[in-house]
């Protein structure tokens, strides 16, 4: 048995094959090749590390499109944050479904990634939306991605 694997640059899932050419996921062709850890997992990649971090802590985190809150008095600016996630099109699933989906996973995102940089709120949240039909998605289907954004802050409720 390889004491090796590779994960995926773009979706950083790990390859069923070693040798695989393209991602089985998202078809793309860059690799990063990983030593398996001393008992023969492997690593974790930073989202499942960020994943693993806010499961332990909080389940949510204060998250706003305002910048200013009468109840929150923020006390360090971090800086900017993002989460992204995209969704396509499986089988009869709704359009309205996918990019709910989506946005909910972004938004986690953006917390995890907060909140390993020592956040506790995230401010002045903005959500964009993409939607790809036919020969611009993967695969000749549909998909919709959502990119959240926002200024990651040290606040304490007041």
């Amino acid at each position: 048995m390889s004491n090796q694997v590779s994960r995926c640059k773009n979706c950083d899932r790990v390859q069923k094959r070693f040798e695989a050419k393209y991602c089985e996921s998202c078809g793309e062709d860059q690799f990063v090749i990983l030593e398996l850890n001393d008992d023969g997992t492997v690593p974790l990649s930073r989202k499942e590390q960020a994943t693993e971090i806010w499961s332990e802590t909080e389940s949510t985190m204060f998250m706003s499109t305002l910048f200013e809150n009468p109840n929150l008095k923020i006390e360090k600016v971090i800086g900017v944050v993002f989460g992204t996630s995209s969704k396509m099109a499986l089988g009869l699933n709704k359009q309205s479904t996918r990019l709910e989906m989506a946005t909910n996973s972004a938004m986690l995102d953006a917390q995890a990634k907060a909140k390993l940089l020592g956040a506790t709120a995230i401010v002045g949240l903005t959500v964009s939306l993409n939607s790809s039909q036919g020969a611009n998605a993967i695969g000749g289907g549909s998909s919709d991605g959502v990119l959240v954004f926002g200024t990651a802050v040290v606040a304490k409720n007041i």
